[in-house]
């Protein structure tokens, strides 16, 4: 049998109703209980119910009564209709919340407790939980002595003692290694832990942007933790406890030529001097003050990573003076004051009132709060330094002056024994202060009036600068946090010392004149906006800082009535990993809308770019390629990238090639495979390896380096093997050298320009579809089928004069001729005009060379090929998986056709080739 006792009933009258009731619920038969909330309709209401006593004082009913006690808290804009459901398995009995009085039934067993013993008991509990962590806390006063005064037990702490105490998250470390992107620099990166707070999460953002910006990256945690994945899906990942061990890790990465690190927070700059010590270049970003370094036990190694660092970078000036006033002074000459920016991309500011006021309500209707109560933020994690409690004692003094004030915590990750200690202090405010847990952040900033930052050491709290970016005042004390740089001359919002009661001031003012809290926040959202960046551009500059540079990307996008396309190809573009440095666009006199479009494209992306979107039209229709040379000329990168404007693309292609062009400076253009895709943009091919398949079923299965002679002789003279711009990003100076004649082409001007642009230089090809290629009705090469015949006939003639290129390759043209006219009625096909191509270069000499085995030795052919005197070298590889390396090619003098086994097709003979050997 089902039965209820209610000790107490609360109520605050007016609507939305607050209603509170407490007592006890069992059942005869020992069948589970619940309680549920339902209004007039038989909805469910939102309702807490806490039964703190059912995990201690119910124990004393394990004997069959099924007997629990509850504390029910719930809040209703209707409160006369509102129901309350005891239950236990089918049978429940409806009570009206309106009419519920205090009273006992007859329960099984009785208990004369009321609310105030109740209360008692739950006071009792939290004191003796204060005082069963105090051995805790001692411990953990004694490590941070003994971290102090012995390395030894640092190293010996970190590696064992910290996962038995459950101060970090378990991690299952990753086993795959990152992939390595072949011409991407290998850079290193320290984090002190890999837990979620701040410093590990901004070293991760700053291991995602490196990573985006076509970095390898090996990251190094001095302790694992939960972010130990993340970081493995932006480089390789090791743990180590000691210097030792880094030794170790360098004896592996000795090929590699590490010449940049970048150590996040003093703790991983311990490691500073070993780095300096290998002639790597030591970026330190140092986030924490003098006091947090002694508790750490690391306040030795601050004079230590002042010494050994080429550049310095903190947050704030808080930091410099802090470190100064207790002894060991930043050099100033390199040390850069360089605000970390928000991370946080997706919390963005409202600019449309109705919206900002639907999130604002949100909130309150989340919280269960009336619509006109006012909310004070703060956010942070639950330690001492982040002063949780100062939070909730002003929020006491606060609350007793304007009762309409609600105060969030938002943050509920901390000590355990700390946490008790806070929820002690929340007794007395429960119902208008509370701790709300981390995520989801973003309502909370959405709705808040006000936030509260009471942190004692804050060098640079993020949470504050997001506060900022939504219009947010933010009140804080001057003396201990570093945002006074950006936000100290706003007034009213800070104090110069650290004072409760003038907290308590700064709040009461906010939160009463509207109009003077709605100015605070502009301040604040203008400081934001006028001297902070994007996180790409604060990693970019640290990578400057480490003495590296990463050159300008142009985007071209060329558009005849593409209209549709365009926002797409825009998005694809501005979402590039590595950052574009400016759009053009150019129009070539379109007939649909596209100048409509194109108009509300340079509003959106206004100022996206740093070099900034220009729009560049044309009056008359002047054809592809010249508005290719249009483009170049207004470009102020150093690279191009020909964006046509019905393609489009993976974020991650510029990456891919950019440092194909620093790794060997002879590299001229670098492109990546392709996908097809209809008009529609769906995918009807993964790969676009079809299209090269007769020249070579293996060269573009892996990634590349090729001397321009070589890529002609084997690729772009028997076809174009390039086929789609938008997959090139090609040196602005390598387009100097096409000739006017390319103006004359209209349908493969692109392979006339490859040609030139690569002559005399290299090639670089990445194996990755990360372009989509286009192919409709409406593209250029699919309307002008007989003028692409014609263009090639007068194109492979021009090869074969002006490009060394064998008598084999010559007969591969023939070929690839011929299998473009299939099925074609083409009057040139029959009239024996192709068959008359030859090459221009009469042949002196060709040498065959045969590289054997999954593994060869290169050594012996690139000997080979500096001894020749030959006009042509033919190397075939016995393995598909196999290819010759930029240094073995670039030493012969003349043509080279690389080819694999399963392709020797007549009139070649894999007898023809030979085995070199070495020469004594």
């Amino acid at each position: 049998m089902l039965q209820y006792q209610i000790e107490s009933v609360t109520r605050t009258p007016g609507a939305p109703c607050s209603f509170r009731a407490s007592g006890w619920l069992t059942d005869t038969e020992g069948r589970p209980t619940e309680i549920r909330l339902v209004d007039s309709s038989g909805d469910a209401v939102d309702f807490d119910v806490v039964r703190t006593e059912r995990s201690d004082v119910s124990k004393l009913f394990e004997n069959g009564s099924g007997q629990a006690g509850f504390e029910l808290n719930a809040f209703s804009m209707d409160p006369e209709n509102m129901k309350i459901v005891f239950s236990a398995g089918d049978e429940e009995v409806l009570v009206n919340a309106a009419s519920l009085k205090a009273f006992r039934s007859g329960l099984t067993i009785r208990l004369p407790m009321g609310m105030r013993m109740m209360r008692l008991l739950r006071m009792i509990r939290v004191c003796f939980l204060f005082v069963l962590t105090l051995p805790l806390r001692l411990l953990k006063k004694l490590k941070r002595f003994l971290f102090r005064v012995s390395p030894s037990f640092r190293r010996f702490y970190l590696k064992h003692i910290y996962t038995l105490w459950g101060e970090d998250f378990p991690s299952e470390p990753s086993t795959d290694p990152c992939p390595v992107l072949p011409w991407g620099e290998h850079l290193l990166l320290f984090s002190h832990f890999a837990d979620g707070s701040g410093a590990p999460l901004l070293a991760l953002n700053i291991a995602r942007v490196l990573r985006g910006f076509g970095f390898n990256l090996h990251i190094v945690l001095l302790r694992d933790g939960e972010l130990h994945k993340r970081f493995a899906l932006y480089g390789n990942v090791y743990v180590i406890h000691s210097e030792e061990e880094l030794d170790e890790l360098f004896e592996g990465w000795q090929h590699l030529n590490i010449r940049k690190a970048f150590l996040n927070t003093t703790i991983s700059g311990a490691c500073a001097e070993r780095l300096k010590a290998r002639g790597i270049t030591v970026v330190t970003l140092i986030h924490e003050l003098t006091s947090t370094l002694v508790e750490m036990g690391y306040a030795d190694k601050a004079a230590v990573i002042a010494k050994n660092s080429d550049r310095i970078v903190i947050p704030s000036t808080l930091i410099a003076d802090d470190w100064a006033a207790h002894g060991t002074d930043l050099p100033a000459e390199r040390t850069v004051v360089m605000p970390q920016p928000d991370y946080h991309s997706d919390l963005v500011p409202l600019d449309d009132p109705e919206e900002r006021r639907r999130k604002y309500l949100d909130l309150r209707r989340r919280l269960k709060i009336p619509e006109n109560a006012l909310i004070v933020m703060g956010c942070g994690s639950l330690e001492e330094r982040k002063a949780p409690d100062v939070f909730f004692r002003v929020a006491a003094a606060v609350i007793q002056r304007d009762p309409r004030v609600y105060f969030i915590w938002v943050g509920d990750a901390g000590a355990s024994f700390y946490k008790r200690q806070l929820e002690f202090q929340l007794l007395p405010i429960a119902e208008k202060a509370r701790i709300q847990p981390y995520s989801p952040l973003n309502p909370y900033y959405y709705g808040a009036d006000v936030f509260f930052l009471p942190s004692k050491s804050d060098p640079f709290p993020t949470v504050a600068l997001l506060a900022s970016k939504v219009a947010l005042p933010v009140v804080f004390c001057r003396t201990a946090t570093g945002i006074r740089d950006l936000f100290g001359e706003v007034e009213g919002c800070s104090t110069e010392e650290y004072s409760e009661d003038a907290f308590v001031s700064l709040l009461l003012r906010l939160l009463k004149e509207r109009s003077f809290r709605e100015n605070c926040g502009a301040a604040f959202r203008k400081i934001y906006g006028e001297r902070m960046y994007g996180f790409n551009t604060y990693v970019r500059r640290l990578h400057e800082l480490a003495g590296g540079t990463l050159p300008k990307v142009t985007a071209i996008v060329p558009n005849y009535n593409y209209a549709d396309y365009l926002p797409a190809r825009l998005e694809s573009v501005a979402s590039q990993t590595f950052p574009v440095h400016e759009v053009l666009i150019l129009d070539d006199c379109s007939t649909d809308n596209s100048a409509e479009v194109i108009a509300g494209l340079l509003k959106k992306y206004e100022t996206a770019f740093p070099g900034g979107i220009r729009f560049l039209p044309n009056h008359e229709n002047a054809g592809v390629f010249r508005q290719w040379r249009k483009g170049v000329d207004h470009a102020a990168g150093e690279l191009i990238w020909i964006a046509e404007a019905d393609d489009s693309c993976d974020p991650g292609m510029l990456a891919a090639l950019v440092h194909a062009f620093e790794y060997d400076p002879k590299v001229q253009l670098a492109y990546v495979q392709s996908k097809l895709i209809d008009a529609d943009g769906k995918i009807y091919s993964e790969t676009f390896t079809q299209h090269t398949y007769h020249v070579s079923r293996a060269k573009w299965h892996q990634a590349y380096i090729a001397d321009s002679g070589t890529e002609i002789e084997t690729a772009l003279a028997i076809k174009n093997t390039i086929p789609n711009a938008s997959a090139t990003l090609i040196r602005k100076d390598a387009f100097k050298k096409i000739p006017e004649e390319l103006f004359s082409y209209r349908v493969i001007g692109d392979w006339f320009a490859y040609l030139h642009i690569i002559q005399g230089g290299r090639v670089a090809f990445y194996p990755v579809p990360l372009n989509l290629y286009r192919r409709h009705r409406e593209s250029v090469v699919a309307k002008n089928i007989p003028l692409l015949l014609s263009e090639l006939i007068r194109l492979n003639t021009y090869i074969a004069k002006k490009f060394p290129v064998s008598r084999y390759t010559v007969r591969e043209m023939k070929r690839e001729y011929i299998r473009n006219c299939v099925g074609l009625d083409f009057p040139d096909r029959e009239s024996g005009c192709f068959d008359k191509l030859e090459s221009s270069i009469p042949e002196k000499k060709t040498v065959y060379f045969l590289v054997p085995g999954k593994s060869p030795d290169f050594a012996v052919l690139k000997k080979a090929l500096e001894e020749t005197d030959a006009d042509f070298a033919f190397v075939c590889l016995e393995d598909v998986n196999v290819n010759l390396p930029p240094e073995v090619t670039e030493v012969f003098r003349g043509s080279m056709h690389i080819l694999w086994r399963n392709e020797i097709k007549p009139p070649l003979s894999i007898r023809n080739f030979k085995i070199p050997e070495p020469s004594n």
